[in-house]
């Protein structure tokens, strides 16, 4: 008996350290550069993730009750400024715990990028493995494919896409949820499950909202195909007719939730009307877009890349995930499509019933199965609408999806399409391991196969992302804190025409001053900027002329101090 004891002990940690250990050796390849500089380096240019790092610390600074919330000290004095952008809550309580340890603001950054990143996986694993309940192997390969993609890499300068970690966790809750209000006993479980599923949304919308809104409307584009069936609407009027005061409680915590969020985005809204069409529709993907994964990636760099380079804003097209897990969106959407076919044709109940998943291969099909369901036909529905050849139907979306005219780069909702391939895959995977069981050598082979296939579509997303040395970038910005007068009430950075410095960098030096010196500054990068806003080329020969106009349009008050950019040694 004792023996049994310890070999199942061994076992149980055996195997939990197997997929913590491999979740932190592919996070460790992912941030290299990161981890090879001691975390000097931090992800991106010197444009958006400091912009980033920006806001972090001065959500730092307010949580010390030393800045003011809604107001970062850039684009002064406007008010609202955080507006411009996201607002990386759930990034800055991370930052700011290794804030505590850690003088550097940049090499921070760089820290919580990493630990982010890592919990994702972590996250991804626990909902894959118990929440979906497949098998470990599996689950290992679903959570590294969400994790750690290719198109994601592509993406880090992009901090606000990268702490993916909630969304397991809502779409868990809501499994849970579903589960929880079909069974009458489990009331005050169901409200838990509610509020907690709630605010989790919500912090991860006030953490990045293209993450937020690209996970919504894709699960609503799925049930809208579910609710096309008898099958569906029949069962969704039962549903809502059965737990109408748990619905009731959700909506309204929900919309309590989201009113602090309309108050700091709606007028920011209303004074910059969204983004053009003309704008969103250069960041559309093409086909050629889900083929690219970036000119430095280790398996697939070598093709030619001057096909990709003619793609409008093309550092946003590298969304491609290789060969091997571009067959398994493929196969997800086959999936999907027989799933709704069958839901049409009342051969499939929405919870008793089984569906195949491939030739020969079928599981029970509970509700965390619907849940992929109806994220793959999101995804479907997702890719046609946005998929631009000559023409595309995303202007539908763009005109009356509310939001949908905020999101200029359409091409990100693989993040979250990623997500549900990553756990179809891991369906997959599991079924075939399955049939294992009866130990027949033919699924031996397919076990060992789909393994090796499995690890090799890992293997593809493996690449490298620019990176810049935060040494060199607070030089830049100590150069102009020197420069700074204490009597100064706010100042603007201009520098030469010939400046070695583009302009989001000379902005991004002063606004990262303006934390060191608690002095504001007019200077201000982001994804939107205030009205009559014309300061944004420091180097234009007139800018002292635009400071002054800028001064009396906004009545500024006090000493402005123009200091010019210098070189540093």
């Amino acid at each position: 008996m004792a023996l049994i004891y310890k070999n199942n002990f061994f076992l149980k940690v055996t195997t939990t350290s197997s997929w913590i250990l491999i979740g932190v050796l592919v996070s460790t390849i992912f941030h290299y550069p990161l981890l090879i500089s001691s975390f000097n380096y931090y992800p991106g240019d010197e444009g958006d993730s400091r912009f980033i790092a920006f806001i972090l610390e001065h959500l730092y600074r307010w949580f010390n009750n030393k800045s003011e919330f809604s107001s970062p000290t850039f684009f002064y004095p406007a008010t609202g400024t955080l507006g411009f952008s996201d607002s990386h809550v759930l990034h800055a309580v991370v930052f700011s715990i290794i804030r505590i340890f850690e003088d550097s603001v940049l090499k921070s950054f760089s820290i919580s990028i990493f630990i982010l990143n890592t919990l994702t996986y972590f996250s991804s694993f626990c909902f894959i493995r118990y929440g979906m309940k497949l098998n470990l192997f599996p689950s290992i390969i679903g959570s590294l494919i969400f994790s750690f993609n290719s198109a994601k890499l592509n993406l880090i300068n992009h901090a606000q896409l990268q702490p993916l970690l909630l969304i397991p966790l809502i779409s868990w809750l809501m499994i849970l949820l579903h589960d929880g209000c079909n069974r009458n006993n489990y009331r005050l479980k169901v409200l838990i499950y509610s509020f907690f599923a709630v605010s989790l949304y919500h912090l991860q919308l006030w953490t990045s909202f293209y993450v937020t809104w690209f996970f919504t409307i894709i699960l609503l584009f799925g049930i809208s195909v579910l609710l096309l069936t008898k099958s569906g609407r029949t069962y969704f009027k039962k549903f809502v007719k059965n737990n109408l005061n748990i619905i009731t409680f959700t909506c309204v915590i929900f919309v309590l939730f989201l009113l602090p969020f309309i108050d700091l985005y709606l007028p920011i809204l209303k004074n910059s009307g969204g983004r053009s069409y003309d704008e969103v529709d250069l960041m559309l993907p093409r086909l050629t877009s889900y083929l690219w994964m970036g000119h430095e990636n280790l398996v697939w760099g070598w093709i030619p890349k001057h096909n990709f380079y003619s793609l409008p804003m093309w550092p946003e097209h590298r969304i491609g995930i290789g060969l091997i897990f571009s067959c398994f969106a493929l196969l997800s959407f086959s999936w999907a499509l027989r799933g709704f076919l069958k839901i049409q044709k009342g051969r499939l109940g929405l919870h008793w019933a089984v569906l195949s998943t491939f030739p020969k291969i079928s599981a029970r099909f509970d509700s965390s199965k619907y849940f992929l369901l109806i994220g793959c036909l999101g995804v479907l529905v997702f890719f046609i609408l946005s998929l631009r050849i000559d023409s595309s139907l995303w202007g539908i979306i763009y005109s009356n999806i509310p939001g949908g005219n905020s999101v200029r780069a359409v091409t990100r909702y693989v993040l979250i399409a990623y997500f549900f391939v990553g756990i179809y895959s891991a369906l997959l995977l599991h079924q075939i391991q399955q049939k294992v069981l009866k130990s027949n050598i033919k699924y031996m082979f397919l076990v060992g196969l789909s393994s090796i296939i499995s690890i090799f579509g890992i293997v593809e997303q493996t690449g490298f992302a620019n990176s810049f040395d935060s040494i060199i970038s607070s030089k830049w910005t100590n150069a102009v804190v020197k420069k700074i007068d204490p009597n100064c009430d706010s100042f603007y950075l201009t520098a030469l025409p010939n400046f070695p410095r583009p302009f989001w960098a000379i902005h991004t030096d002063a606004m990262m001053a303006s934390h060191l010196t608690n002095i504001p500054t007019i200077n201000g990068y982001s994804g939107s900027n205030p009205r009559n806003y014309s300061l944004w080329n420091p180097k234009a020969k007139d800018i002292k002329n635009s400071v002054k106009e800028w001064k009396s349009s906004m009545n500024i008050e006090g000493n402005i101090c123009i200091i010019q950019h210098e070189f540093i040694r």
